[in-house]
């Protein structure tokens, strides 16, 4: 590297110099400047890519996220790539993430690290300084790596979903929130990935008693179960029902579960449609094995007339409209009725 003294209009004697140059007498070298070239690139194994820029200033590079079972024993199968960790309640998630500084800045950034339940709500975090206050970010240089490492402690009581991890950086002065771009971006955060959180029995919303049904659809998910809670006939409640299901194969698609309520004559008086669970554990989320019970609330018309009513079930794929079929052709079943005197 060559470095160009800062000179001024005063001459140097040469006899004085400490060191002088041979060739140029006119100036006095004072030392030598050790210019190394840059550290090699932070790593990290067994990482994948995240690529969010962050304040302009970082880049959330890549990501490593290892499960750390509270009893020391992982006791489900390893992750696939619609997940980037299986836990079950209690346990934690090591989160180590790789920055890579792209211009300097007067700034001294926290980073969060937070676990967020399909509804946004926080259930787990973390938040400190970089490297645990031992490198903030005004001594970053441009073009410098590091690994990051944060621990996510959850709750024993932590429901069973699905759950994603983000990340990113704020003021602690003033609490403002670094903005976030590029790919992995969701607001004010980088999405790091997703966590399934499980129990062993892998039920997923709250059991009730039901009554028994043997329904497979599409050779995929099972309706074994199902029960109506119809509301007093003077009253306009909508009809609030759980509909137990178990999935045969692990879907790859996510499907849409119906109920129809249909008069004497087969017309549809009323329905309700939407993915398991208000929508936070669609099908593409299941695992071979997962039971799930799912209570929906079906508005009825304000003037019902008295009769009996059928109440039916079934699961569709909502870009096609394309039910799913039963063994012998049907795609609903009847889970019950609903009469109005």
């Amino acid at each position: 590297t060559a470095l160009s003294p800062n000179v001024d209009s005063s001459d140097v004697n040469a006899s004085e110099s400490v060191l002088a140059s041979p060739q140029d007498n006119t100036f006095t070298s004072l030392g030598v400047v050790d210019a190394p070239s840059s550290p090699p690139p932070a790593m990290l194994t067994g990482s994948f890519p995240v690529g969010a820029t962050i304040g302009h200033a970082f880049l959330l590079d890549a990501a490593r996220v290892v499960p750390r079972p509270a009893s020391g024993l992982n006791r489900f199968k390893p992750s696939d790539r619609r997940f980037v960790a299986r836990i079950s309640p209690g346990d934690s998630l090591s989160v180590d993430l790789r920055w890579r500084s792209l211009v300097d800045t007067s700034v001294d950034y926290a980073v969060f690290v937070h676990l967020i339940d399909a509804d946004q709500r926080l259930v787990a975090q973390r938040d400190n300084f970089p490297d645990h206050e031992n490198f903030p970010t005004t001594v970053w240089f441009p073009g410098d790596t590091m690994v990051d490492d944060y621990r996510l402690d959850t709750s024993p009581r932590l429901a069973p979903g699905v759950y994603t991890i983000g990340a990113g950086m704020y003021t602690r002065g003033d609490l403002k929130d670094a903005p976030v771009q590029g790919p992995g971006s969701a607001g004010y955060q980088a999405i790091v990935g997703r966590v399934k959180v499980s129990i062993p029995s892998q039920v997923f919303g709250q059991p009730r008693p039901i009554s028994p049904l043997d329904a497979t659809f599409g050779g995929q998910i099972t309706l074994f179960g199902a029960a109506l809670a119809p509301p007093a006939p003077s009253t306009s409640a909508p009809l609030r029902l759980t509909l137990a299901w178990r999935d045969v194969v692990q879907p790859s698609i996510d499907y849409t579960a119906f109920v129809h309520v249909l008069s004497s004559a087969g017309q549809l008086v009323a329905q309700h449609d939407s993915q398991p669970l208000g929508g936070t554990y669609p099908t593409s989320d299941w695992d071979s094995g997962d039971t799930v019970y799912d209570t929906v609330a079906v508005p009825l018309p304000p003037r019902l007339p008295p009769g009996k009513y059928t109440v039916e079930a079934g699961l569709y794929r909502l870009a096609t409209g394309a039910r799913l079929a039963l063994p012998n052709g049907a795609t609903a079943i009847v889970i019950g009725t609903l009469v109005r005197e």
